[in-house]
């Protein structure tokens, strides 16, 4: 993701940052199934689980990046 949203490859640095941001969330959701529900839109319905809502916000601070925002 970080790579088709920057054109740039993805360093260890922030590979570990991202891997670490997942992580993280993944443990504060894993059971709690109503703030999943509520982190996913009605898109994603039928397959709303605990490793997806915590891909999206990890897929959300990637599209925050400076690298995405701004255009050089």
């Amino acid at each position: 993701a970080y790579g088709l949203a920057t054109g740039l490859p993805i360093t260890k640095n922030k590979l570990q940052l991202l891997d670490n941001l997942y992580n993280t969330t993944y443990q504060k959701i894993k059971s709690d199934d109503k703030r999943v529900s509520s982190m996913l839109s009605d898109t994603t319905k039928g397959k709303q689980d605990h490793n997806l809502a915590a891909l999206a916000v990890v897929t959300n601070a990637i599209f925050n990046l400076d690298e995405v925002l701004t255009k050089n």
